[in-house]
């Protein structure tokens, strides 16, 4: 789809097919030396749309996935309670933490890991 009102120094680019990544690396690497304005090029591929990266202009929705309010806080209660037991969260065994000095680092790589795959049980119930 063409641009609003006129477009007197567009350039038209046709390339051979949708994945015609070497021919699209080309025309881009040669327009954007010649300082063309991404807004001027048209794409198509033969046979094609006229336009390959235009649109109705309308955005497309995204998926939601709303989280209750009850759920929030049933998972920061089920941390604290994680915590109380004597749970190491934040202290796992493939934690990083370097200190040296007045420099302390640290990274909770396992805990990320752990924390990740419980969001992921608990979102995959939920989108049920």
């Amino acid at each position: 789809m063409l641009r609003d009102g006129p477009m007197i120094d567009a350039h038209r680019v046709t390339l051979a097919a949708p994945d015609d990544f070497d021919g699209w690396r080309d025309a881009a690497r040669d327009l954007a030396e010649a300082g063309v304005p991404a807004e001027a090029v048209v794409w198509q591929v033969e046979g094609g749309d006229p336009d390959l990266f235009g649109g109705d202009g309308a955005a497309t929705p995204s998926a939601s996935f709303p989280v209750p309010r009850n759920f929030v806080g049933l998972a920061i209660a089920g941390l604290g309670v994680l915590m109380i037991l004597g749970f190491p969260l934040f202290r796992l065994p493939g934690d990083f933490a370097i200190r040296r000095g007045n420099f302390s680092f640290y990274f909770p790589l396992a805990t990320s890991i752990v924390l990740s795959i419980l969001l992921t049980l608990l979102l995959s119930l939920f989108r049920r």
